[in-house]
């Protein structure tokens, strides 16, 4: 009986071996599994992580020469960001001759600043040299941001003294690199601004753009009243060139500017630049009617026709004897100009 029972202890003792290598079995493949699903989720982690910062950085996976991924250049980038772009500097520019065009630019650069353009663009004059300082002086206004530039006259040689134009050249200066300003709106002072020109920075690379010069029957010919460009030395030098031996007598700015550039030019739709004149012709160009031409007209230029001379050369009594037959505005900008001129040059203007 003794041997019967030995055996049945044996037997006991090994089924509790048997159980406790099972339970061990067990607990392994549950630490085993737990292990797995852990490394599982930390990777689907690190791809969503992955595809998050690839997508952030429009970057591909791809290896480089150096062997690292371009994820990798990617967030070295995100550590020093690239710096910051310097803004452009923009400027109008205008420029005076004599007491008289001191006047006008003053004039001009109130009504720019009237139409919106922001004090943080500087509106530069260049006067030149041989203007009293004491003129020259009336267009500074820091507050304003009007600023003076003290330029040497530019005469075309073969212009006789007593012409009207004899110092026009003086403003083909405006293209020589001065202010470090990456782009310049000019416009001539004998003109009235309608409409905000700020838009034209923004135009794109070109030698210059000017309005189509829509009064003369050539077709390819632009006007200099207006001019938006980057000032270039290089284009001061071909101007200097051009201006040693000139063609014909009387040759000024706008002739020299069209026989170098016309071709290679930007240009402006006509209503960009209106001769005074012409409002009471009926031209309606790409708008509808003659009104919506009018009242998406940038500039008006004061041009002398049929006896009607610059404003200044012009009595003011014309406005008490209108041609009932012109428009209403073209009688208005004189008005205009007039009272410009005694709110802003009476006490100095000799």
């Amino acid at each position: 009986m003794e041997g019967v029972g030995d055996g049945g202890s044996r037997r006991r003792k090994y089924m509790g071996l048997v159980s406790a290598l099972v339970l061990f079995v067990v607990v392994i493949v549950v630490c085993l599994n737990s292990s797995m699903v852990s490394s599982m989720q930390q990777a689907t982690t690190a791809q969503w992580s992955l595809a998050a910062l690839t997508t952030s950085n429009s970057t591909d996976l791809q290896p480089n020469s150096s062997g690292l991924s371009a994820n990798h250049l990617a967030v070295n980038r995100a550590d020093f960001p690239a710096a910051p772009t310097a803004p452009r500097r923009l400027a109008y520019m205008l420029y005076a001759t004599d007491a008289r065009t001191v006047c006008n630019a003053l004039i001009m650069a109130r009504n720019i600043r009237a139409t919106g353009t922001p004090v943080t663009i500087p509106i530069v004059t260049l006067v030149a040299s041989d203007v009293a300082p004491d003129v020259a002086k009336q267009l500074m206004d820091p507050s304003s941001n009007f600023v003076v530039e003290v330029v040497a006259p530019w005469q075309q040689s073969r212009v006789h003294l007593s012409h009207e134009y004899v110092s026009s050249l003086t403003k083909l200066r405006i293209f020589e690199e001065r202010g470090g300003f990456d782009k310049v709106i000019y416009l001539d002072s004998d003109a009235w601004v309608q409409r905000n020109l700020d838009h034209l920075f923004h135009l794109g690379n070109a030698v210059l753009w000017a309005p189509h010069a829509y009064y003369i029957r050539e077709s390819y010919v632009f006007g200099s009243t207006l001019l938006v460009f980057s000032p270039s030395n290089d284009v001061v030098a071909a101007l200097a060139a051009a201006l040693e031996t000139p063609p014909r007598p009387n040759y000024f700015d706008m002739d020299v500017l069209n026989d170098l550039f016309r071709l290679d030019c930007g240009y402006l739709p006509n209503h960009y630049v209106v001769l005074s004149y012409t409002l009471n012709d009926n031209y309606t160009w790409s708008f509808k009617t003659k009104a919506d031409r009018m009242a998406s007209t940038y500039v008006y230029h004061y041009s002398p026709w049929l006896g009607v001379g610059k404003p200044w050369q012009t009595p003011r009594s014309i406005l008490n004897d209108k041609d009932q037959a012109y428009e209403p505005l073209y009688y208005d900008l004189y008005a205009r100009y007039w009272q410009q001129e005694d709110t802003l040059c009476t006490s100095w203007l000799k």
